[in-house]
């Protein structure tokens, strides 16, 4: 999440003052009031897959780094060289059936400080999120199973939180104070700005003309019609156009044919003498069809007979049983091997600790893949 362009949000704040929707370009202040509240304060970022949730998420865990959410806890100016940052902690992965969230925070820092398991003092942590010193990311609420929505929610600290989701309900009760943020999408008339910041910040500004983004943009259109669309898929439209440039491809004329293409840029710079994991040499097409079959067994996960039909965690097992199906991985050290190149790829990644945990690097390629 590297790359993070601005956009409008429609802006709710906590309480009485968030009755109407504000369209803004979120900045540092509007979060001021979240920050210096009392007690726990709860930023919602919501919207379908590929809208920015986590990333503008990370931007605000940015802000908090750099100082500029607000003053310092010592009165120090923000932005100022002596502003006190603001640690970001994420949890992008369920808590166990007896965890809480101060106990998931205590974790993080003990093993980003490299302290012995249980070293860290409860109450000093708890004080720390109480003090808005830590700022908590939880990413990926909605595609958590109900029961692990449940434990997140019962046991929220005092301090301040950024929780993301595809739905705007995530079932929190009584009068915690939040401010809902939803990051609009695209619209075709803003495509032109938003091409020229992604060529800007990768860089590549220079090497397309007005001319030449025209004839990409009208492509774009004739994907997805009149409709906005989300960044996610603006980007990856605009990395096709690169490399078609380059040379690596032909411009996609589908969003399927996008996501896939994408799977195939990131696999095909791999030399062919290189295209070898634990021995074994990896297939051109086992990319494809093993993230297909992989990301349909993500999606059906749920309760017998009624699957949740979005993206989920999943485990080393359910991988390897939907990749059986898979022509010319029916042995298992292919499955195995295949696994692992997935993940040195980036295609998929442990969201936690649990290194027998998955999941796929983009929810909405798992989506289209499914």
């Amino acid at each position: 999440r590297s790359l993070h362009v601005d956009l409008p949000v429609d802006l709710r704040a906590a309480g009485p003052a968030g009755n109407r929707a504000a369209k803004v370009m979120l900045t540092p202040l509007h979060l001021r009031p979240a920050l210096e509240a009392v007690g726990t304060h709860l930023v919602l970022i919501t919207g379908q897959g590929g809208a920015g949730k986590t990333s503008l998420a990370f931007a605000i865990a940015r802000w908090g780094l750099e100082g500029s959410l607000a003053e310092g806890a010592e009165g120090s100016r923000a932005g100022s060289a002596d502003a006190v940052p603001i640690l970001p902690v994420l949890i992008d992965t369920a808590l166990a059936p007896e965890e809480t969230v101060l106990q998931r925070v205590r974790q993080w820092l003990e093993r980003a400080i490299g302290a012995r398991r249980g070293s860290l003092d409860q109450d000093r942590v708890a004080e720390l999120l109480r003090r808005k010193r830590l700022l908590v990311i939880i990413d990926h609420f909605s595609e958590l199973p109900e029961p692990a929505r449940r434990r997140v929610l019962a046991t929220l600290p005092t301090g301040l939180l950024i929780l993301t989701s595809r739905q705007p309900e995530t079932g929190i009760q009584g009068e915690l104070a939040i401010t809902r943020v939803e990051p609009l999408q695209i619209a075709i008339d803003q495509l032109q700005r938003f091409f020229h910041e992604v060529l800007e910040r990768k860089g590549g500004r220079e090497r397309f003309s007005d001319d030449d983004l025209e004839p990409t943009q009208r492509q774009l259109r004739r994907m997805v019609g009149d409709k906005p669309i989300t960044p996610l898929l603006a980007q990856l439209f605009i990395d096709d156009v690169i490399a078609k440039q380059e040379g690596h491809g032909v411009l996609a004329a589908s969003v399927p044919e996008l996501m896939l293409a994408y799977v195939n840029r990131i696999s095909e710079v791999i030399p062919a003498e290189e295209r070898q994991q634990e021995g074994i040499a990896i297939e051109a097409d086992w990319v494809q069809r093993g993230l297909m079959a992989i990301a349909l067994a993500s999606h059906r996960q749920g309760s017998p007979g009624r699957p949740r039909l979005q993206p989920m965690s999943f485990e080393r097992e359910l991988a390897l049983e939907a990749l059986a199906a898979v022509p010319g991985l029916e042995e298992p050290a292919r499955r195995q091997a295949l696994l692992a190149y997935l993940l040195r790829l980036r295609l998929l990644h442990h969201p936690g600790q649990n290194r027998s945990e998955f999941r796929l690097a983009l929810d909405p390629l798992a989506d289209y893949l499914a």
